[in-house]
């Protein structure tokens, strides 16, 4: 990370005539590094302790928390927040950064990501490694040297309020995308039956999860409301992202922006295994939208209530049940990513003064 010093220059005999000069000065930042230990397929310490060094190395003061529970990666990031960090390194998958972002949201601490989970959508979408795919090996040494050099922005987040076992709203904010229907049955079972063979079969276990889930689809009837519109449907899925990477290596929502202010929508209609199929090869083959049975919006809020209460998630983390709402909190987040992020996730500047 680095200041960046503008001087601007004028010639008093010239004054059409201006110079501008940058001044790259190191910051020395101060970090809490979250590490989910049970994280990925393979045990990564030595990895992690390399990516540690590397930053130690060059000026970066950190402080390491392993976490042992689902609310942990939460409760270190708020006392982050708390002790005055500059920025959250978390070294995990999109469930530990999504839990990470809860207790960030909306301060002023940014969150940087060292990839090294089962699931590592949010490292793919900044361009931090190249698409996740069973056999790939996140590296987060490799991450946190592109980081160090990295920039500053603003994003939004996603609000969800859903449905605890109790009755009580549950709210989480989201980092990439929230799911109704088929894609939180599948999340459910991952993180259920699926749970003890998650780190040895990897992605794997969203595949196991799907087939199972797909043999006892049938479809739920939805009443959706967003954008002053009612629509009461069988849908397999419903969808909202923020991001444009869907389950790592899917591009569903293409147009999306991290910054933009605006959340995508995405209705898949229909029921039974046959019209999954439909949606499934329609989606990998990149043609999802602009057809009949498959509904895509901009959003600034939406809410679905189902006539049987289903399952809902938030960046592939279980949270409860229908009814849900979603809602955009613009500018809500700080994140830490690379200085070659791909463009076009961004419609705003990066954050000025910290590059």
């Amino acid at each position: 990370m680095f200041y960046v010093l503008r001087f601007t220059l004028y010639v008093s005999r010239f004054p059409s005539i201006i110079y501008t000069v940058d001044i790259r000065i190191m910051r020395i930042m101060k970090a809490h590094l979250i590490v989910n230990p049970k994280a990925g397929q393979r045990d990564g310490r030595q990895r992690v302790l390399e990516a540690v060094k590397y930053l130690t190395d060059r000026g970066w003061t950190l402080v390491v928390r392993e976490t042992k529970g689902p609310t942990d990666a939460t409760t270190y990031a708020r006392q982050a927040v708390a002790e005055g960090a500059d920025v959250v390194l978390v070294v995990g998958g999109d469930g530990t950064v999504n839990g990470a972002a809860n207790a960030l949201a909306e301060s002023e601490v940014a969150l940087g990501v060292l990839p090294m989970g089962t699931g590592n959508v949010l490292a793919a979408e900044l361009g931090l490694i190249p698409t996740p795919t069973p056999l790939h090996r996140p590296d987060p040494l490799a991450a946190a040297r592109r980081l160090c050099e990295g920039e500053q922005r603003w994003i939004d987040l996603g609000r969800a309020v859903a449905t605890a076992g109790d009755g009580a709203e549950v709210t989480r904010y989201f980092v990439l995308w929230a799911g109704v229907g088929f894609d939180a049955a599948v999340t459910q079972l991952v993180e259920t039956r699926l749970r003890q063979r998650k780190r040895f079969l990897g992605p794997w276990s969203f595949l196991v999860a799907g087939l199972d889930a797909a043999r006892r689809n049938t479809g739920i009837w939805a009443t959706i409301r967003f954008n002053e519109r009612v629509l009461e449907e069988r849908v397999i899925l419903v969808g909202v992202s923020n991001a444009q990477l869907y389950a790592g290596s899917v591009r569903i929502a293409p147009h999306a922006r991290l910054d933009d202010g605006w959340l995508d929508a995405y209705i898949f209609e229909g029921q039974g295994p046959l019209s999954l199929a439909r949606h499934v090869l329609r989606v990998l083959a990149g043609n999802s939208r602009h057809l009949p049975d498959i509904e895509t919006h901009d959003i600034r809020h939406m809410s679905v209530e189902t006539v049987k209460p289903v399952p809902v998630h938030v960046d592939a983390e279980p949270i409860g049940t229908t009814p849900i709402s979603f809602e955009v909190v613009p500018r809500a987040l700080k994140l830490l990513v690379p200085t070659d992020v791909p463009a076009n996730l961004f419609v705003q500047s990066p954050v000025t003064g910290e590059q």
